[in-house]
């Protein structure tokens, strides 16, 4: 089985992070649509005009409490459908 799996390391996370956060405020390109993946890096943003929309299940925070997994796998994964 083909994998993309890359361990973690703590200091070019930490880099990184540093990096996103001490970028240049100026390096947002305006656009009209969402860029393609190939496009998109931890340093460089883009501002485009999108909507959301937010749908809870209703008490969801008490299910952990009757069901157990993989029930609730599967009530998430009918909710989404």
């Amino acid at each position: 089985m083909e994998t993309n799996h890359i361990s973690y390391n703590i200091d070019k996370s930490a880099t990184r992070i540093d990096d996103i956060l001490n970028a240049n405020n100026s390096g947002f390109e305006e656009l009209d649509e969402i860029p393609s993946r190939d496009k998109l890096t931890f340093t460089n943003g883009f501002y485009i005009k999108v909507g959301a929309l937010f749908v809870d299940i209703r008490d969801s925070s008490d299910l952990t409490n009757e069901h157990k997994r993989p029930t609730l796998a599967k009530l998430y994964r009918t909710y989404i459908s």
